[in-house]
């Protein structure tokens, strides 16, 4: 829309009388009648500029450039191929493979640091709060105390397998008496299931394990009655089973303070079902060893009933226990020879050394001891069909017996427990054994008694 003439004329006039050249004696007016207006210098400034660094021209960073620049006085394809593999394969390869090696040596540096600083920080923790006690306070007649480390020398690391070996310990200081040398863990494997803490002297951490019992006569024939004997699995980043045991030479020194009553085995159990995962074949071992050895003296018949349900990850783990189910065998197997899988021989050379033990144990109690094996890797686990079969017939006894008499132990890593029993609980600063969940919670189990170890 077009301006008006009234307006357009209004705005030149204006405009042609606006003063281009103001006075400040005349035309700008004082903020008072006291003070006074002063004209400045256009030229004037607050401060001098700053001078301006003079930087050299960014150079062209281009691949094509930067490439015809470092051939512009090469003469002849060799020289030219020449440059180009030195200027574009081996030196980036180089470069990455120095620079790659920085950081596994800052990585190595920082891990020593951290490490040194734990170590630091646990022994200070230690002297202030008086929680660990230096080794050697223990009473010498005795080869482990309750409330105060021992040490034992690592006599020999068997392997199991890649995850799991046993660890043989003989105590530092030999025993005072002969009566104590022969009969100090006697009462211990008759009581049912025990443990020791071992220690981190650098970090002054302890964790605890479960002993095995003494292998039979026919496996072993070392008479040294006290040495400990223990299947540990090296957990990645295990601060004591990898970082600490695994890296032991033999003849080291290790700290342990024990034993730690787990759970007491009555003496007139009649039944025991043990359902262990992994490494929890120690413990199960334990208590069939202390069930049945408490009846030695007694007609087999009376001796109780042990059922034994071991869950391994890989056959590795219990290499020779039972045969392999044939939905186990291999699909290449299956697709390139028409041969049946070897089957693995029941006793012979092919047999691990915990189930050379188990078998042996078998033996020793013909008919009272039952181990059946699950392979996660073949396709087997322990389902709530087979732990209503090991429990009874009817999964019921008909009979009403004591209480106590007829138990369910479960032993192994926290999502076995978790997923046989239920987890257990923390309450009042100590674990507990929670309410009972897993796969036992679905089944009829009136008349057991279920603990987790």
């Amino acid at each position: 829309m077009a301006a008006s003439p009234a307006a357009t004329l209004t705005s030149t006039i204006q405009s042609l009388s606006l003063n281009r050249a103001p006075s400040p004696t005349h035309d700008l007016a004082p903020r008072s009648s006291l003070t006074t207006s002063h004209p400045s210098a256009a030229h004037a400034s607050p401060r001098p500029p700053r001078p301006r660094a003079h930087l050299p021209p960014l150079p062209d960073l281009r691949f094509e450039q930067s490439y015809l620049r470092s051939i512009a006085g090469v003469c002849g394809w060799r020289s030219v191929l020449y440059v180009t593999v030195r200027d574009q394969v081996v030196f980036p390869l180089v470069q990455g493979l120095v620079w790659t090696l920085l950081l596994q040596g800052w990585r190595a540096w920082m891990h020593g640091a951290r490490w040194s600083g734990r170590g630091v920080g646990g022994t200070i923790a230690s002297i202030c709060y008086g929680i660990y006690n230096s080794p050697g306070a223990a009473d010498s007649s005795e080869p482990i105390h309750p409330t105060e480390f021992s040490t034992f020398i690592l006599a020999r690391k068997e392997y199991v397998s890649s995850t799991s070996n046993i660890y043989t310990l003989k105590p530092k200081e030999a025993a005072s008496t002969s009566a104590i040398r022969d009969n100090f863990y006697a009462g211990l494997w008759r009581t049912g299931v025990w443990s020791v803490q071992f220690r981190q002297p650098q970090l002054q951490i302890a964790r605890s394990y479960t002993p095995l019992p003494p292998p039979a006569p026919e496996i072993s024939k070392s008479d040294a009655s006290l040495d400990l004997r223990f299947l540990i699995r090296k957990e990645p980043d295990g601060e004591i089973s990898d970082r600490y045991l695994d890296r032991l030479p033999i003849g080291s020194e290790i700290d342990i303070r024990g034993p730690h009553i787990e759970f007491e085995i009555p003496q007139d159990v009649s039944d025991v079902v043990f359902l262990a995962g992994g490494t929890g074949i120690a413990p199960a071992i334990q208590a069939a060893n202390c069930a049945l050895h408490s009846r030695a003296s007694k007609p087999l018949k009376s001796y109780p009933k042990v059922h034994i349900l071991w869950a391994s990850r890989k056959r590795e783990d219990c290499v020779g226990g039972g045969e392999p189910p044939h939905r186990a065998a291999s699909y290449l197997w299956r697709l390139f020879t028409s041969s049946p899988r070897p089957k693995i021989s029941a006793g012979g050379e092919s047999q691990g050394v915990l189930v050379k033990e188990v078998e042996a144990l078998k033996r020793i109690f013909i008919g009272s001891l039952d181990v059946d094996y699950f392979v996660d890797e073949e396709g087997s686990s322990i389902t709530p069909d087979i732990v209503c079969k090991a429990l009874s017939p009817k999964c019921i006894d008909s009979e009403p017996k004591k209480p106590g008499s007829k138990l369910i132990l479960v032993s192994g890593p926290d999502g076995f427990i978790r997923y046989i029993a239920g987890p257990k609980e923390w309450k009042a600063g100590s674990m507990e054994q929670g309410k009972i969940g897993g796969l036992l919670a679905g089944l009829d189990i009136r008349g057991w008694d279920v603990w987790k170890l």
